[in-house]
């Protein structure tokens, strides 16, 4: 059989094919920075300012982002479809998507309503339910591919596959943020609230679900490679998330309940129960996320520190931003618990101020490697800009890997 016929392509064109929904992770994780440091406990002068600075930074990041994912739809709808239909990473990382879009939406409703008045309120209302939808179609249609045309297998099932679920916990603790800091009526509150309380009880159930299958791999001896295992810290989000959005829905029930007075449990009475009820099971669903939280320090201790070459064989690839969110989502919730809304404690307020402290820190240090692996072409599978890659006449490269030409 003759060899098929090659073609040259620029490394930019490698480099677009094999830009992949995981790229969403970095604007995920850095828009939940903002939001960490837009409310901690403990300010200094001029966290303010820094939270914005990285509002916006994760804005034009996240618009990068999805540019050029649609761009690589566009090109290589082959590739893209065969990936989505193959890998689970690939599917589930789509769920970033409206993940990213609720922390700047939560960030425009705090800076901008404060600065510049009710309008602004009314903008993030609208897109919250833009959010919504989509988080909706996330949570629903991600697992339906994951169950119907991937069939992963449960020896496949990993941490990274809770993104769906997390992405309708997000909107749902986005919708509480609007409630509380969008000056809106209650007439607008009462339908986010209603249907955020749903949104957890779609979710968070199905992540214990996701939870024992993926603890039934480890009991049978699975253990993630040192490349992946950053994946771990997935498995503390749902939990950090949803006693995040339970407590900021409290706070909403607390001061809606009562101006909106309509139907047997929409009542002031029954605004202050759920309020208390929800810091209540936010506790015990928090102290569920630390065992996964402390779980995951010590599997990516033990994997680096095992692995060939201890710690200084580590490379960076875009799997280490799965620590990231579920990090800012844990420590998120810890800072709501030392609002006066909730707890009110100083011991909170430390605490939240320190995971803030360290998770600052592992997203800077992720950014620069970000960029350096972008700059050198690494993170993107390009060993020069300047070369070009040969390939055959599908559009694939020829051989394990490819040709290059300088």
């Amino acid at each position: 059989m003759s060899p098929s016929p090659s073609s040259s392509s620029s490394s930019w064109d490698l480099a677009l094919r094999n830009f992949s929904s995981q790229w969403f992770l970095v604007s995920q994780g850095t828009g939940v920075l903002s939001l960490v440091l837009r409310n901690l406990n403990h300010q200094f002068k001029g966290l303010g300012v820094i939270s914005i600075i990285i509002w916006l930074y994760t804005c034009i990041i996240y618009l990068a982002t999805l540019t050029f994912y649609l761009i690589r739809c566009y090109k290589y709808p082959k590739q893209v479809q065969s990936a989505l239909r193959n890998d689970i990473t690939e599917t589930a990382a789509l769920s970033s998507i409206s993940i990213t879009l609720s922390t700047i939406i939560n960030m425009m409703c705090l800076v901008c309503v404060s600065a510049w008045g009710s309008p602004w309120g009314l903008i993030a209302y609208a897109l919250t339910w833009i959010n919504i939808l989509m988080a909706s179609v996330a949570c629903i249609g991600i697992p339906y591919v994951f169950l119907k045309l991937e069939h992963p297998g449960v020896k496949n099932i990993t941490p990274i596959v809770l993104l769906p679920f997390i992405a309708a916990l997000t909107a749902a603790a986005g919708a509480g943020v609007i409630s509380v800091f969008a000056k809106i009526s209650p007439n607008l509150q009462i339908p986010l609230i209603i249907i955020s309380f749903i949104l957890i009880g779609m979710a968070a159930p199905l992540t214990l679900a996701y939870d024992a299958l993926y603890l039934a791999r480890l009991f049978d001896g699975y253990s993630m490679p040192p490349r992946m295992i950053y994946q771990t810290f997935v498995l503390c989000g749902p939990p950090g998330q949803t006693s995040f959005a339970l407590q900021v829905l409290g706070t909403a029930a607390t001061n809606s309940f009562g101006s909106y007075g309509k139907g047997a449990f929409i009542q002031g009475a029954a605004g202050s129960v759920v309020g208390t009820c929800c810091i209540f099971c936010a506790l015990m669903i928090w102290g569920y996320g630390l065992f996964f939280w402390c779980y995951a320090i010590l599997a990516t201790i033990q994997a680096l520190w095992g692995q060939d070459g201890g710690f200084r064989a580590t490379k960076f690839s875009m799997s280490c931003w799965s620590v990231v969110f579920p990090w800012g989502v844990f420590t998120m919730s810890a800072i709501q618990f030392g609002k006066p809304t909730s707890l009110d404690s100083e011991a909170w307020a430390v605490w939240s101020t320190i995971l803030a402290i360290v998770m600052f820190i592992i997203w800077l240090s992720f950014t620069v490697c970000t960029w350096r692996g972008i700059v050198t072409g690494e993170l993107l599978g390009v060993r020069s800009w300047k070369a070009r890659v040969v390939e055959d006449s599908d559009g694939l490269d020829t051989g394990p890997y490819p040709r290059w030409e300088e």
